[in-house]
């Protein structure tokens, strides 16, 4: 999201820096990555990574959570199984690599946080218990597109089934 955005903040500079670095070393490749979501189990502790998996996390709980947007921020999500899919494909199909050495691995459909809820309500059954809280201009720009360096590699999920395989799984 850093490259995506408008705003000039010091995390920005601070990728864009460490790219440029990067990309004096030969090859070297950097992969971008939208909103990430993923739910894993370490030792029987369930650890939720993401908007998405933090949301399903509190509402199995049956805990209240709050949202720092508001629900007509659009960003795009992929989950971690569908992210490694597609590293893993990159990685058996060398040539892919000699077209760019900047990845942008992004889903096809972007998502508002009112559209995120909805869902959730939908798979699981269950009105979820949330608050908007205050947010920064950062928390609320929408971040659709991806960088214009590199190479796009747009893949094809369904994050309502995702969703409801992570629902399941909980």
């Amino acid at each position: 999201g850093a490259h995506l955005s408008s705003f000039n903040t010091p995390y920005k500079s601070l990728i864009d820096s460490n790219e440029k670095e990067l990309m004096k070393y030969k090859n070297t490749h950097i992969l971008r990555l939208p909103g990430v979501w993923g739910i894993k189990s370490i030792y029987n502790k369930i650890i939720p990574s993401g908007l998405i998996a933090n949301i399903l996390y509190s509402t199995k709980r049956q805990n209240s959570f709050y949202i720092y947007s508001r629900s007509d921020t659009l960003r795009n999500y992929i989950s971690a199984q569908t992210v490694g899919k597609a590293i893993y494909n990159l990685i058996t199909n060398h040539h892919s690599f000699d077209l760019k050495n900047q990845i942008n691995i992004i889903s096809q459909f972007s998502y508002t946080i009112f559209d995120l809820i909805y869902i959730v309500e939908k798979i699981t059954h269950i009105k979820l218990n949330y608050q908007f809280k205050e947010y920064s201009s950062y928390d609320i720009e929408s971040l659709i597109a991806s960088n214009s360096n590199g190479k796009k590699i747009y893949v094809l999920e369904s994050i309502y089934t995702d969703i409801h395989n992570a629902w399941k799984d909980l």
